[in-house]
């Protein structure tokens, strides 16, 4: 909701907490989930700070993070 009402830094919060509980229970359905919306607000919304806070709760670099966002805005782009 707060993505769609523009309001970025709340939505990327949120989005922030969902992934470290999705990681920590290991939940790969709704953690492809929260991956794809977090690509959507950095690769379109335009929320540098997205890659930056993916990073750390996935235990990989920047550059890594901006990988998977890069194929998870692919994939949810072409309807995978």
């Amino acid at each position: 909701m707060a993505q769609e009402q523009r309001r970025w830094a709340e939505a990327e919060g949120y989005y922030k907490e969902a992934l470290a509980i999705f990681v920590e229970y290991n939940e790969r359905y709704n953690l492809s989930i929260v991956v794809r919306s977090m690509a959507r607000l950095w690769l379109e919304d335009g929320l540098a700070s997205v890659p930056g806070a993916v990073a750390p709760i996935l235990g990989a670099t920047v550059e890594q993070a901006e990988e998977l966002l890069r194929r998870a805005h692919a994939a949810s782009a072409s309807g995978e």
